[in-house]
C-alpha cells in the first residue's frame, strides 16, 4: 500500500483518536477482567474467539472468508500464536500486578523491538535516526524496570518482565507477517484467521490446565470487561482498515502515541494510579523512541 497523497480529512484524525483511546482502555479492562476472577487464559481466549468470530462474519458477508489452504492455515497458526496467544497469556497474567499505565508503556516498545529484530534478520537497513529511537526505547524500559520506578509489590519487577514477553511476541508476529504474508491476501480475512487461531490456542491451553471461564449467566463485572474487550478487538481492526485506506500506514503509526497516553490516563481515572518522576521520564523517552523508529515513508 502506498501513502495517500495530501492531508487526511479532519474526521480521520477523530477516528485515530477514538481508536487509540479504545485500545488504551484495554489495559485497564484487562486488570478488571482478571482481577475480578477471570483466568488469564479464559479471558484472552474469549477476546480472540469473539473478535475473530465478528470479523469472520463480516468476511462472509463480503464473500471474502479466510482461505483454508495449508499455506494460509500455517500463517494463521503462527501469527495467532505469536500475535495473539502468547502475548495475551503473558499480558493478562501480569495485568493484576502492574498499573495499567505501566502495561501500556511496555507495549509501546513493539516498534522498537520490531526494528531490532528486522536488523538482526537483515530485513531492514541501519538508520542512525531509528537506532537512536531504539536506544531511547531501551532507556525508557530500563527506567520502568529500575529501582526508582517503585513497581508495586515485592515481585513487581518479575511481573514487569512477564509483561515484556507480550511486546517481544508482537514484534515476532510483525516480522512473520511481513515475511510470510500470502500475496494479495485480504487483510480482514487474515485478521479473522489470526484472531480465531490465537483464541483456539488459548482455549486449548485453558482446557488443558482447567482454567476455562464460562460466559453464561449470571453475569458479573468480568463478563462486562470481556464483552468490552471483544468489542475493542473488533472495532480496532475495523477502524484500522478505515484509517489505512484513507490516510496510509505512516499516518496510522501515530496511534501508538494515543494508545500509550490513553492507557496511562485510563489507569489514573479508573484506579487512581500515580507515577513517580522516573516513570514520567520513561513515558517521554518511549514516545520519542516511537517517533524516531516509525518509518517516514510507507
Amino acid at each position: 500500500m502506498t501513502e495517500p497523497v495530501g492531508r487526511p480529512p479532519l474526521w480521520v484524525y477523530g477516528v485515530l483518536l477514538l481508536l487509540g483511546t479504545m485500545w488504551g482502555g484495554s489495559f485497564s479492562l484487562a486488570k478488571i477482567a482478571v482481577g475480578a476472577g477471570g483466568h488469564p487464559f479464559g479471558v484472552a481466549m474469549w477476546q480472540g474467539v469473539g473478535g475473530g468470530a465478528v470479523l469472520l462474519a463480516i468476511g462472509l458477508m463480503r464473500r471474502r472468508p479466510p482461505p483454508l489452504s495449508a499455506r494460509y492455515a500455517a500463517f494463521y497458526l503462527v501469527t495467532g500464536a505469536t500475535g495473539i496467544a502468547l502475548p495475551s497469556a503473558a499480558f493478562y497474567t501480569a495485568a493484576p500486578y502492574l498499573p495499567a499505565g505501566i502495561l501500556s508503556m511496555l507495549v509501546t516498545t513493539v516498534p522498537m523491538m520490531t526494528y531490532g529484530l528486522a536488523l538482526a534478520l537483515s530485513m531492514d537497513r541501519i538508520s542512525g535516526r531509528r537506532l537512536a529511537g531504539l536506544t531511547l526505547g531501551l532507556a525508557g524500559v530500563w527506567l520502568i524496570l529500575g529501582p526508582d520506578a517503585n513497581l508495586p509489590g515485592a515481585d513487581g519487577l518479575s511481573w514487569a518482565l512477564v509483561a515484556l514477553i507480550a511486546p517481544v511476541c508482537y514484534a515476532v508476529s510483525n516480522i512473520v507477517g511481513a515475511r510470510f504474508r500470502p500475496v494479495d491476501a485480504d487483510s480482514l480475512a487474515l485478521a479473522a484467521g489470526m484472531l480465531l487461531s490465537g483464541g483456539l490456542l488459548l482455549g486449548a491451553a485453558a482446557l488443558t490446565t482447567g482454567n476455562t471461564y464460562s460466559v453464561l449467566p449470571p453475569w458479573d463485572v468480568t463478563h462486562l470487561a470481556i464483552l468490552l474487550l471483544v468489542l475493542i478487538a473488533t472495532f480496532a481492526h475495523f477502524l484500522f482498515f478505515v484509517i489505512l485506506n484513507r490516510a496510509g500506514p505512516v499516518f496510522f503509526s501515530q496511534v501508538a502515541y494515543v494508545v500509550t497516553v490513553a492507557g496511562v490516563l485510563w489507569g489514573m481515572l479508573l484506579f487512581g494510579e500515580t507515577h513517580g518522576a522516573s516513570i514520567w521520564l520513561s513515558l517521554v523517552l518511549l514516545l520519542a523512541g516511537v517517533a524516531l523508529v516509525n518509518p517516514r515513508k510507507a
